[in-house]
């Protein structure tokens, strides 16, 4: 037994099998397992679909299983179901070990499960044929243990949990065939997809230009890269909220600690996720920087309109970790703006794309890409060099506020899309084709849910698109493919047309 550690064992006596629980599973009966479990049989539809029911007996026809969500919330979204000959219901999907956990875990408590359309099981242990929303809504329920296309035990064997949801071969596309006989012509295709994306970015900064200057559209530009994509929306509203002239006064307070500690007084107040904080349980330097916030606050908040303050429900934490939770990037943004007095976010890109217009070749326009980048890095000052959150206790060392992999995105998602603005209406051709060529050179960024799909979809393996996604123009190829083709395509993947756009690109190239 060279594989044998005893750990499977030990698993199998305490957890799985225990007294008696053999029996009870050949019988149909509950036995403990990890929910991932259940979550990967959904996902790869491990079922007899054709006879799949309700736990009252309607019939279940699953349509789209819906995608795997690793944030808060329900544990698949978007899916589409039909029950018996009713229309179709699009929603998410709740998973559990039991019936019961849906209860347990307070979700008919919970308004963020209210959009759930299914609630499947492993086993019905609740007795009740539907499960209820907050608003008493019912649930159909499906029981899955009856209806597993293998035995559990050869279907837990035969699952990866590890990698999954990106592993799993129902994943993989019908385009990966398309992909496979393309040669170069894939990469081709997403490289035109990617600047198409960054064109679109370009699109929506020059409608903002219609009405707005150029500094103010920086700003709420590189507002929503700092909220990345879960709070991108509700720092946008953040910026109308705390507009630009205020952020502008407020930053040329001097010294620089204090406009930023001023625009943090501001953000903090107006984006309602201040009041969260739990004054008990505050120490000393805490109780003095919340002081100088809320003398701040009563200072400007005139400035502001207090009809534009945002909720605490409007943001995005859980499943946030600590290092990227609003109130840090808003800490960070406080300190980029302060350090920008004298122009702001719009000075420090107009002074980068005249270094990228300069540079004269590639080693010089990926210096001065590194520099724009290094110019926005915070390290955090004062009460923030040694905190995560306000209140949290104090440490040697914390993440940057805004690190190397945030402004990275700041350069992708604001300035360089500012900077094709600034060569449209300025008719500047150097300045256009440097940005093109910088963005075309462009290391990939870190790969996060979409592009790892989109990756498993068209190569089948990461180890395969890691070879072939090399740079950031064919990743955000990817996002730009996703969103025309796989995000509304929940039917069927097989009725897709990307897979002979892919063939005739190919053909005509």
């Amino acid at each position: 037994m060279r594989f044998a550690s005893g750990y499977r064992e030990l698993t199998e006596r305490f957890l799985l099998v225990r007294e008696g629980a053999e029996e009870e599973y050949v019988r149909g009966r509950i036995v403990p397992i990890p929910e991932r479990v259940v979550r990967c049989v959904w996902y790869d539809q491990r079922l007899r679909r054709d006879a799949l029911t309700t736990v009252d007996g309607r019939r279940v026809e699953v349509i789209s299983q819906g995608e795997w969500n690793r944030g808060g919330g329900p544990d698949f979204l978007d899916a589409l179901v039909r029950i018996d000959n009713g229309p179709e219901l699009r929603g998410n999907v709740e998973i559990h070990v039991r019936t019961s956990d849906w209860v347990r875990h307070g979700h008919h408590r919970d308004q963020a499960y209210d959009n759930v359309i299914l609630h499947a099981a492993m086993w019905n242990d609740a007795g009740p044929a539907v499960a209820r929303s907050s608003g008493c809504s019912s649930i159909a329920q499906v029981e899955l243990f009856p209806h597993l296309d293998l035995d559990l035990w050869d279907l837990m064997l035969e699952l990866d949990m590890e990698n999954y949801p990106f592993c799993s071969q129902s994943r993989i596309g019908a385009c990966s065939e398309a992909a496979r006989e393309s040669g170069g012509a894939l990469i081709e295709l997403l490289t035109l997809a990617g600047k198409e994306r960054l064109f679109t970015k370009a699109r929506r900064f020059l409608k903002r230009l219609e009405t707005a200057p150029f500094e103010e559209a920086a700003y709420i530009g590189f507002m929503e890269a700092a909220g990345y994509r879960p709070n991108k929306k509700a720092f946008r509203k953040l910026a109308a909220a705390v507009p630009y002239p205020v952020v502008r006064e407020a930053a040329a307070r001097r010294p620089s600690t204090d406009g930023a500690e001023t625009i943090q007084a501001l953000f903090f107040q107006q984006s309602g996720l201040y009041r969260s904080v739990k004054f008990n349980e505050w120490d000393v330097e805490t109780r003095e920087y919340v002081k100088r916030l809320n003398a701040l606050w009563e200072q400007w908040r005139e400035r502001v309109d207090a009809g534009a303050r945002m909720t605490g429900g409007e943001w995005t934490v859980s499943g946030v970790r600590p290092a990227n939770f609003p109130l840090r990037r808003m800490a960070g943004m406080s300190f980029l703006l302060a350090a920008g007095a004298g122009g702001g976010p719009a000075r420090i890109v107009l002074e980068y794309g005249e270094r990228l217009k300069t540079a004269g070749t590639e080693r010089g326009m990926r210096t001065a890409t590194r520099a724009f980048i290094e110019s926005l890095v915070c390290a955090g000052d004062g009460y923030w060099a040694r905190r995560l959150a306000p209140g949290s206790g104090a440490r040697d060392r914390v993440p940057a506020l805004i690190g190397r992999s945030l402004a990275r995105t700041m350069a992708l998602n604001a300035a360089l899309p500012l900077l094709m603005c600034r060569a449209e209406s300025g008719n500047d051709g150097r300045l256009y084709d440097a940005v093109m060529k910088e963005y075309a050179a462009f290391p990939a960024l870190d790969v996060h849910q979409i592009t790892r799909l989109m990756s498993y979809r068209l190569w089948g393996s990461h180890a395969a698109a890691r070879g072939a996604v090399k740079k950031e123009i064919v990743q955000q190829g990817l996002l730009q493919v996703f969103f025309d083709f796989c995000d509304g395509n929940v039917r069927d993947c097989r009725s897709c047309s990307f897979p002979g756009m892919i063939g005739k690109f190919g053909a005509g190239r």
